[in-house]
């Protein structure tokens, strides 16, 4: 798994713990089933855009806030500089 998504997985996983928020909570809006929640979570079945904005939506945070700082900046200096 790349690195910054193994980063951005990890972040939403410390996200949901500090919301107490449970594995078959974001399940359930995901549509799926916990152990295939989880299998996401744990970077065995690979996230999908739409399955990462809906996580965001349930966590109640914005997407940017997932993403490794770093990986930000990098981003943002590559479509600066490509315009």
């Amino acid at each position: 798994m790349e690195t910054t998504e193994k980063k951005i997985l990890e972040n939403l996983k410390q996200l949901r713990l500090k919301t107490g928020i449970c594995q078959e909570y974001i399940a359930f809006k995901l549509k799926v089933s916990q152990s295939t929640y989880h299998k996401i979570e744990s970077g065995k079945i690979k996230i999908k855009l739409l399955q990462f904005l809906q996580i965001t939506e349930a966590l109640e945070v914005d997407p940017k806030e997932v993403f490794p700082e770093d990986r930000i900046s990098e981003l943002k200096e590559q479509f600066t500089t490509s315009s």
